[in-house]
């Protein structure tokens, strides 16, 4: 997609320009009679009248007909109103801004509103605003706005956050500043208290924007010698490249890593997972990410074999079990251009621990890997449940028992994370139950007969990209039958066969 491209509106005019686009707006100038001030609140009123009123509010508080913090609180009011048409709420700002009093508290209330919001013309405005004033100690905004938004419209160019943080530091890189903010430097400013979610969101920035591999080999090495207590954020991403070879590339995938390496619950794990690391040969490492742990520890402890064998030869072996498998192909446009669901169309793409996580995979559909009648029949009811609640997916993560079957564990979205029944929200204790498993995975369930879904969709996987795993869905083909697909955040998806209710 062209870096220039607008997905859903047109392109805006340049980073600089808001304040002399609005004084050409109708109404922005104060053009026709005075409105009361609480006609800017009036979300039925037209956009000219309430602007009017915004820059008329100043006049009245001269006259005495409101007070100076309630002129304020109605300001800030419309500037947080997401449903307000962007020129209004730009008006808002500038008039806010005149009230110069007030400008720390102002300053705070950017640094509050800019991480989640959307609008590229607000953003734009703030910047500016920012940068002339040079209120650098809101970068921290800027940084986890700019990542939330990139998720959100699938853009990484064309940005104003990229802009305004450039602006900011015209004598740093952009990396330089995304890391200056992964450090922790801004974390007291702005009148408000940056953390954990604004450093993750900057060093996930920064892996996105690197050119290669070695760019990111020479990130960690900026990481430098980490006290674990001192700051065990940046620790927990030196020790993950380190000890397991890989580093966490998004600000999901560094809360991971922090959650692994520092709660005592994984220790076991985690010195399983160094062990089984330090033995891998060079074809073994190829492509490897943090997703390969879990199955590649799997494989240590319950099929050692699996650990002498050639990339070859996990590929033959999973060609025989995935032969004469029932499959169903996705079919909707929406990922139809990124190729099939079968092995031979993706085998040059899957490395040696992807093939073992594949392996595995696979043998939830085999009956005689395991006494699979008790797991099947599970994730039948599962589905059903699914299928029953219309205002959301179902999902959860694949653990192993002691006997090495798998384990699947359901974690219904919260009450606030339902979207409908066409969207998958992993719930935070999903998430965090996660840390040593070996598959995230939801249901396609919207009907019995959904053999039209029966694959992942985009934004299934932008969601194994952000969280960096390797995930199963279920997909009901009829009342009585799942189809299962494996994919991961490369775009590898394979149609693992079918399952019956036993």
């Amino acid at each position: 997609m062209p870096a220039n491209h607008r997905i859903g509106r047109v392109v805006v005019l340049p980073f600089i320009s808001l304040t002399v686009l609005l004084t050409g707006v109708p109404g922005c100038s104060g053009s026709g009679g005075p409105e009361p001030p609480s006609r800017m609140l009036d979300a039925e009123a037209h956009s000219k009248t309430r602007i009017r009123a915004i820059n008329g509010v100043w006049d009245a508080v001269d006259a005495g007909e409101i007070e100076r913090p309630q002129a304020r609180e109605m300001l800030k009011r419309v500037i947080w109103s997401r449903s307000t048409y962007w020129s209004t709420r730009v008006a808002a700002i500038n008039s806010l801004l005149k009230d110069t009093e007030g400008l720390d508290d102002t300053r705070t209330m950017f640094a509050l509103l800019v991480p989640t919001e959307k609008s590229v013309e607000v953003l734009e405005r703030i910047g500016e605003v920012c940068v002339n004033r040079g209120w650098v100690n809101i970068a921290p905004s800027f940084v986890r706005a700019w990542d939330r938004n990139t998720q959100e419209v699938r853009i990484d160019d064309d940005r104003p956050e990229p802009a305004t943080l450039t602006a900011l530091f015209p004598d740093r890189s952009l990396p330089e500043t995304l890391f200056e903010v992964f450090s922790g430097s801004y974390q007291e400013g702005a009148g408000v208290k940056f953390g954990e979610k604004d450093r993750r969101a900057a060093w996930g920035l920064l892996v996105r924007s690197a050119s290669d591999d070695d760019q990111i080999t020479r990130l960690v090495g900026q990481v430098g010698s980490v006290d674990r207590h001192a700051d065990p954020l940046m620790w927990a991403v030196a020790r993950s490249a380190d000890r397991f070879g890989a580093v966490p590339k998004t600000a999901e995938q560094v809360a991971w890593v922090r959650r692994l390496l520092t709660d005592p619950v994984n220790s076991e794990f985690v010195v399983a997972a160094e062990r089984a690391v330090a033995t891998l040969n060079a074809e073994q490492r190829a492509g490897w990410e943090l997703r390969h742990l879990a199955p590649v520890v799997w494989a240590s402890r319950f099929e050692p074999q699996l650990m002498n064998a050639t990339r070859a030869q996990l590929l033959n072996q999973l060609e025989s079990e995935l032969e004469d498998r029932e499959t169903f192909f996705r079919d909707r446009t929406d990922t139809a251009w990124l190729g099939g669901e079968s092995l031979g169309e993706w085998k040059d793409e899957i490395v040696w621990a992807d093939a073992v996580a594949l392996l595995l995979a696979a043998r939830v559909v085999q009956t005689a890997a395991w006494s699979t009648e008790s797991l099947h029949a599970e994730l039948l009811d599962q589905a059903d449940a699914d299928h029953a609640d219309t205002s959301t997916e179902y999902g959860g993560v694949v653990h192993w028992t002691d006997s090495g079957m798998p384990a699947f564990d359901l974690f219904p979205p919260r009450v606030n994370s339902r979207f409908g029944d066409d969207r998958f929200v992993a719930s935070e204790e999903l998430i965090e139950a996660s840390d040593t498993a070996l598959f995230h995975y939801h249901f396609h369930a919207m009907r019995t007969r959904n053999a039209d879904y029966a694959g992942p969709s985009f934004s299934d996987f932008e969601y194994a990209k952000r969280e960096g795993r390797g995930c199963l869905l279920f997909t009901l083909v009829s009342a009585d039958r799942l189809n299962v697909d494996y994919f991961q955040p490369d775009g590898v998806r394979i149609d693992l066969g079918t399952i019956e209710r036993p």
